[in-house]
């Protein structure tokens, strides 16, 4: 279901924006999509003084993504219902340790 999700991130005159971008998709048992989404997150923290170092931002790539994917959930559920599908629900988010 899940095509891809990518995570990029710039810092950018006192802020640090993390875009998350996610591509989804549905397939009958025929394996033809029934229905595709893509959307992308843009989370915007704004900072004082002396930019994150790259640890602080390795940190908090975790809670972006969990935030993101929080997101996404519902808005899968919620679009899947509209379109008159059974409701999507996507599973939990599972990230692996930062590097």
């Amino acid at each position: 279901m899940c095509d891809t999700t990518e995570l990029t991130y710039s810092h950018i005159k006192g802020v640090l924006v993390f875009n998350v971008t996610y591509k989804l998709r549905a397939t009958d048992s025929r394996k033809t999509d029934v229905w595709m989404l893509s959307c992308r997150y843009d989370l915007v923290y704004r900072f004082e003084g002396t930019p994150p170092t790259q640890d602080d931002t390795d940190a908090m790539q975790k809670s972006v993504l969990t935030l993101a994917h929080n997101s996404l959930r519902e808005t899968v559920h919620y679009m899947t219902g509209l379109c008159g599908m059974p409701p999507l629900v996507i599973e939990l988010a599972r990230f692996p340790e930062p590097k």
